[in-house]
C-alpha cells in the first residue's frame, strides 16, 4: 500500500533549531552551522541547485545542493575512526535507523565536548563576584537539528562523496518508510 506522494513544505525553512550538524558518513565528517545563517544564505540570490531527489520513479523531496564551505560560520568536525567502525552505518538501513546512528554520533561529541558552540560571554564587572571565581557568564539553550547526509560532505571528487551538503525544503513518505 503506498503512502502520501504530495511533496509537503517540510526542511530548513520550517523547523525551529538554533543549529544544524549534517553527518556526512562517507565523508566521515560532521558539519555543524547556525540554521538562520543558512536560512539567510538560502534567501539571497544565489546559484544553488535545486535537486528532486527519487525514491524508485517518485519524487519524494526537493532541497539545495549546497557546497559546505559556502555556509555562513560552518565547521568541519572529524570523527574519531573508532566511532565508525563501532557504529556501522548501512547505506541500507531505515531512514529511522540513519538517524538514530547520526544522532548517537552528535550526543558523543556533545557528551565529549567536541561540538562547537557558537557562544558569546558576558563579562562580569563586578568586582565581588569575580572574586569568587566567575569572569564570564554563559547561558546556552540550543536546539539541534540533526540529518544524516550519507554522501555529503567532503571533496567534489572524494569517493562516495558529493562535497555538497543537502539542504531539504520538501518531501513526502509513498513507501511508509520510518
Amino acid at each position: 500500500m503506498r503512502g502520501n506522494t504530495k511533496l509537503i513544505d517540510y526542511g530548513i525553512q520550517n523547523d525551529k533549531s538554533d543549529y544544524r550538524a549534517h553527518v556526512c558518513v562517507n565523508a566521515r565528517y560532521v558539519y555543524v552551522y547556525k540554521t538562520q545563517l543558512a536560512l539567510a544564505m538560502l534567501a539571497a540570490p544565489n546559484h544553488f541547485m535545486k535537486r528532486d531527489v527519487f525514491t524508485g520513479n517518485i519524487k519524494t523531496a526537493i532541497g539545495y545542493t549546497v557546497p559546505w564551505p559556502l555556509i555562513p560560520e560552518i565547521r568541519q568536525i572529524e570523527i574519531p575512526i573508532t566511532w565508525w567502525d563501532k557504529i556501522k552505518f548501512d547505506e541500507k538501513e531505515t531512514t529511522t535507523i540513519k538517524g538514530n546512528k547520526a544522532v548517537t554520533i552528535v550526543k558523543g561529541m556533545l557528551k565529549r565536548g567536541l561540538f562547537p558552540f557558537f557562544a558569546e560571554g558576558k563579562e562580569i564587572d563586578d568586582i565581588d563576584i569575580q572574586i569568587e571565581g566567575f569572569d564570564l557568564s554563559v547561558f546556552l539553550q540550543i536546539n539541534i537539528q540533526v540529518k544524516c547526509d550519507y554522501r555529503g560532505g567532503g571533496k567534489a571528487g572524494m569517493p562516495g562523496t558529493t562535497g555538497n551538503l543537502f539542504l531539504q525544503i520538501a518531501e513526502c513518505n509513498p513507501y511508509k518508510q520510518t
